[in-house]
């Protein structure tokens, strides 16, 4: 399934909006702690292994709940990115040895690669953001290409990539999306998540102890849309 099929499906988007809407009653994400939160923390789970009746606290708090479901494609999805970043550093390896005349083309083939990794690895299913974070990790000690300029943001607010991935599914209901390429769900993903950091540092910053809630930044994906009007083409 591409990441387009995956992102708009008006199931899977209507799903996550009911669910963060009603909060605790719903028994997902609510806002029961209101401003005694601490700050989200890296999380130990895929969104699939939450059990219906996960709250905020568990949800920020990173840790897989003690009633969490079995997520049996987790360990392929993380394989799979691994081989990717594996054949990434081969590629790198080789053009050390390549005459200089065909280096440009190699550099340009592997930072096609390294962009469709990031694509694909800011909305992958199945990961939990440990997951994530450590393969950002291997993929920056093994292959090193920066490909901010193309993608956007993949390295900071990894703690929100699963807050973001959520904020994007329920922008969506009210949005263009399909008028949104697979390239562009997964860079709002990445500013998503590097609005969160911001906001967490923010708050760092105004001596504030207050957690940012992910009902806050569900509503990155509206205010874009609503500043940052669609212009003809």
């Amino acid at each position: 399934m591409s990441i387009s099929e995956f992102f708009n499906r008006k199931s899977r988007a209507v799903i996550a909006a009911v669910t963060l809407a009603l909060g605790a009653g719903a028994g997902y994400v609510g806002h029961e702690t209101a401003q005694s939160m601490t700050q989200p923390r890296v999380s130990e789970f895929t969104l699939q292994q939450l059990p219906d009746n996960t709250t905020e606290a568990q949800f920020i708090s990173g840790k897989l709940p003690v009633n969490a479901k079995y997520d049996a494609l987790q360990p392929a999805r993380v394989d799979e990115f691994s081989a990717r970043i594996d054949a990434m550093e081969a590629q790198k390896d080789a053009m050390a040895w390549m005459e200089s005349y065909d280096r440009p083309a190699a550099t340009v083939r592997l930072t096609q690669d390294a962009i469709s990794f990031v694509n694909d690895l800011r909305v992958a299913e199945n990961l939990s953001e440990r997951n994530y974070a450590d393969l950002v990790k291997d993929y920056n000690a093994r292959v090193g290409v920066d490909v901010t300029t193309w993608t956007g943001n993949y390295t900071q607010g990894i703690n929100y990539q699963q807050d973001a991935q959520l904020g994007v599914m329920f922008g969506m209901i009210f949005g263009d999306e399909d008028d949104k390429t697979d390239a562009q769900i997964s860079r709002e993903v990445g500013d998503t998540m590097l609005e969160g950091a911001k906001m967490n540092d923010n708050a760092g910053l105004a001596g504030g102890a207050a957690g940012l809630l992910l009902g806050g930044l569900l509503t990155v994906p509206l205010w874009r849309r609503r500043n940052f009007p669609k212009v003809g083409k």
